[in-house]
């Protein structure tokens, strides 16, 4: 059985953005929020936090990689080894594939990350009507923020017309999509 660990929030519209996709194409599996202490050799685990090293890794898994290897960030090698022994290694970004690939992780496959149905946002309402102009959720590393300097700079005065937020889910973060024009991604580390 194919198992979608959905154990991070951060990750959680991945998860539930892939098992629509697993549903729609009538692939039998199911969203769980745990490894099972009976983890059997029939299950194939679909994993996200495979870079915390502190949690136990299923017997079987797929990792689907979404942090940034392209950085000036030291990973350690325990992190590349727990990929290693991933059956494959999905990864949204080519040049992480490369970097995986000359640490020895070589079942990788590219699987960039984008639109689902999951993500839709109820009752959208026009542009004119949002509140903010923008967001940027996640975070807020100093690369990040000396990224984000000028944009605020140019909102002084108008801290209601944006949000940085590291701690905006569920409903809040379905009412800040829908009253935002433009969502803003910056990668955390240089």
């Amino acid at each position: 059985m194919i198992k979608i660990l959905n154990n991070c929030i951060y990750f959680d519209i991945v998860a539930r953005s892939l098992s629509h996709v697993l549903h729609t194409l009538d692939i039998d599996h199911e969203l769980t929020m745990s490894i099972s202490s009976y983890d059997s050799d029939a299950d194939l685990y679909i994993i996200f936090t495979t870079h915390h090293l502190h949690e136990r890794l299923p017997k079987k898994y797929i990792s689907y990689n979404f942090e940034q290897l392209i950085t000036d960030k030291d990973w350690p090698a325990e992190f590349y080894q727990r990929l290693s022994t991933a059956k494959q290694v999905w990864d949204y970004s080519l040049a992480n594939i490369q970097v995986l690939n000359s640490k020895g992780v070589t079942s990788t496959l590219h699987v960039p990350f984008g639109y689902s149905q999951v993500m839709d946002i109820k009752s959208v309402k026009p542009l004119k009507d949002r509140q903010y102009d923008w967001l940027m959720l996640g975070a807020v590393s100093q690369f990040r923020a000396d990224k984000l300097s000028a944009l605020v700079k140019a909102y002084n005065g108008h801290p209601d017309k944006y949000v940085v937020s590291n701690n905006c889910w569920d409903r809040d973060l379905e009412r800040t999509y829908r009253d935002t024009k433009v969502g803003i991604n910056i990668h955390y580390y240089p």
